[in-house]
């Protein structure tokens, strides 16, 4: 069976069927099925697959279900689910760990996922000659400034003989990366 496949039956199936872990009655639409607000993690991407396919093919109409995707906003979807305006979300496994772990822990459930893999990774121009992590030392890293992301980093540089302290981590303030 393709990775593809089974990424959308897992997304179908938590999606259904925690659509019933609600303590309250879920609103529903004026075809009688159950409203669900689906927070994606960023722009729609091949990540959100499974979702969209599942919309467009009837699945979650075929069970009751009126699924609304939304585009997080710029704080993310994990405090939308916290604060109760949306039942699910899609998270970075970075953010979801920071969410759960931190002093003032978000009351949310990390439930599944829809990777096999961790899609995160470095990248840089091929003119930098960066070939291993290592030779990011006294280089410039656009950093989302979490802790767990900067934990992450040094300790894959510092495994690979790098001085993490050499890295220039400088935070992105750009919403939309990719226009940038």
């Amino acid at each position: 069976m393709k990775k593809s496949t089974i990424a959308l039956i897992t997304v179908f199936l938590l999606i259904i069927g925690l659509a019933g872990c609600t303590q309250q009655s879920a609103p529903t639409d004026q075809r009688g099925q159950e409203k669900i607000s689906f927070v994606l993690d960023w722009t729609p991407n091949t990540n959100h697959t499974g979702v969209y396919v599942a919309l467009d093919q009837g699945y979650f109409e075929e069970e009751g279900l009126a699924v609304d995707i939304v585009q997080p906003p710029e704080g993310g979807a994990l405090p939308l689910v916290a604060a109760g305006k949306a039942q699910f979300c899609v998270s970075f496994q970075e953010e979801i760990a920071a969410a759960l772990t931190s002093n003032n822990p978000l009351e949310v459930v990390a439930v599944g996922t829809i990777l096999q893999h961790n899609t995160s990774g470095i990248i840089s121009l091929k003119e930098n000659n960066i070939l291993s992590p290592k030779d990011m030392e006294n280089k410039i890293y656009a950093t989302w400034d979490t802790p767990i992301e900067k934990a992450i980093l040094k300790q894959v540089i510092t495994k690979d003989g790098g001085d993490f302290a050499k890295v220039k981590m400088v935070p992105n303030t750009v919403t939309d990366v990719i226009s940038a």
